[in-house]
């Protein structure tokens, strides 16, 4: 009989806690260029409940995630003392390429949202998953930050 590998699993309740935390944002940040696509056209309707309910449920569902990702990884740390994880001083600019980014491109978006004559009314999905890739940037590097379990 062979011995599992207690890391192959644990790889891949990280690998779908990313992906589903991925989904999570993507929700929340389709929403909000929803609501600043309409808002940006002159729509005074107001926003849908339906709209906030997929950004509640996105932040749930990228927060319950990314809590999960930080105790597994510390637990996973603690539980293995001879592994050896990325260095701390790799993670910090990652965060900081995620962070500027992401500031970036929303100033970037929100002025050239200003000059559409005819404002659209759909989200850019570009710029979403810009978004995404950033925030998710700045949460990875957090999760691998992590070395005590969240309590």
């Amino acid at each position: 009989m062979s011995a599992v590998n207690p890391v192959r699993p644990m790889l891949w309740r990280m690998a779908a806690a990313f992906v589903v935390a991925t989904i999570g944002l993507s929700m929340v940040f389709w929403a909000l260029d929803e609501v600043v696509a309409k808002r940006a056209a002159g729509d005074a309707s107001g926003t849908p409940l339906s709209t906030y309910a997929l950004i509640f449920s996105g932040l749930l569902l990228s927060f319950a995630c990314w809590r999960y990702a930080r105790s597994r990884w510390a637990t996973h740390l603690a539980e293995n003392p001879d592994s050896r994880p990325a260095p701390r001083w790799l993670w910090f600019p990652v965060a900081g390429v995620g962070a500027v980014g992401f500031v970036w491109g929303t100033v970037l978006h929100s002025s050239w949202l200003a000059q559409q004559d005819p404002a659209p009314l759909e989200p850019n999905l570009g710029f979403v998953l810009f978004q995404v890739l950033c925030v998710t940037l700045v949460l990875s590097a957090s999760v691998a930050l992590m070395k005590r379990p969240l309590r």
